[in-house]
């Protein structure tokens, strides 16, 4: 009976800290110390220059940061930068254009992604190696949140839910 309790509180805990990121992104692979010093006009610029979001169009950032972590070593993948909307359809509009385009700084490729909840974070990570054969035979998926969706096209389209389990 405890033990389902405490069940229940940490997935509310969970929903609760995944609503508290719903305006956030996370930018990955833009290099330490690039931003300068202002993180949210560096982002603003980025964003704005690299997804051709006209200059007149604000994009009410509210906070940017590095991930709080670290500083990594000289030859270690950068900590990626959270930021933080004003509203969630300009995160959303965001996200599209970013996933729509490739982006390169200084070399490296940056990929744009939602600001998950630590504990699905870590169930997305159990099957990156699922995700990973998937991408290589060219079969269509969807990971939202803690779940995947496999498209099949093979005359009929079908959709497979697979809700990840926590594995001991």
């Amino acid at each position: 009976m405890l033990m389902e309790k405490q069940k229940v509180m940490q997935e509310k805990l969970t929903d609760l800290e995944g609503r508290s990121r719903r305006n956030n992104i996370r930018i990955y692979g833009i290099p330490e110390e690039k931003e300068g010093k202002s993180m949210s006009e560096f982002v603003e610029k980025l964003l704005k220059t690299e997804l051709s979001i006209t200059t007149d169009t604000n994009v009410w950032i509210q906070r940017a940061h590095r991930a709080l972590a670290r500083k990594p070593e000289r030859n270690a993948p950068p900590r990626s930068i959270v930021v933080n909307f004003l509203e969630f359809n300009t995160k959303q509009m965001v996200l599209k254009k970013a996933w729509g385009k490739k982006i390169m700084i200084d070399g490296r490729h940056l990929s744009f992604d939602h600001d998950y909840a630590t504990v699905v974070v870590q169930k997305r990570k159990a099957y990156k190696g699922i995700k990973r054969a998937l991408k290589e035979r060219g079969v269509r998926f969807q990971t939202p949140l803690d779940k995947m969706l496999i498209h099949w096209d093979s005359g009929n389209a079908h959709i497979i839910v697979h809700k990840m389990q926590r594995r001991s």
